[in-house]
């Protein structure tokens, strides 16, 4: 994933995002290093596989309607 984080929660959730490996952040973005960053997000397979276990760890995780079902049974 590239990002280009703009305002508000956005660059701390970018941040967060690459420091886990699984984004490069770019910030101020203009075409030639949107480009650079894609390229290069494209070519990375530790952070394709980092997605793909990261993938797999969202899907197992409760649905929001899960969610809510267990906080209204509680």
């Amino acid at each position: 994933m590239v990002i280009t984080p703009m305002f508000a929660d956005q660059p701390g959730n970018a941040r967060c995002l690459e420091s886990a490996g699984l984004s490069l952040s770019v910030p101020d973005a203009d075409v030639a290093s949107l480009k650079s960053a894609v390229i290069g997000a494209l070519a990375d397979d530790g952070m394709r596989e980092r997605a793909q276990v990261a993938a797999k760890e969202i899907a197992k995780m409760a649905t929001v309607g899960e969610a809510v079902d267990l906080m209204l049974s509680a």
